[in-house]
């Protein structure tokens, strides 16, 4: 069963490259909305525009999905 905490130690993982901490322990996550299998993620990013937001995007997405 997908809780909100399974979702955050899942995403734990995935790790802001300029800052070299986790996107959960920055607090860059900011909701989850589960419904049934259905995950949906709002995270912020550390700077406007940031160049790295499509990886960390797709690490999120290949963390959750493994």
């Amino acid at each position: 069963m997908l809780t909100q905490q399974t979702i955050m130690d899942a995403l734990r993982p995935v790790i802001d490259p300029e800052i070299g901490m986790s996107v959960v322990d920055l607090g860059m996550i900011r909701e989850i909305a589960i419904e049934g299998d259905v995950v949906e993620i709002k995270m912020v990013l550390t700077a406007p525009f940031c160049p790295l937001a499509d990886m960390l995007t797709e690490q999120a997405r290949l963390f959750l999905i493994n």
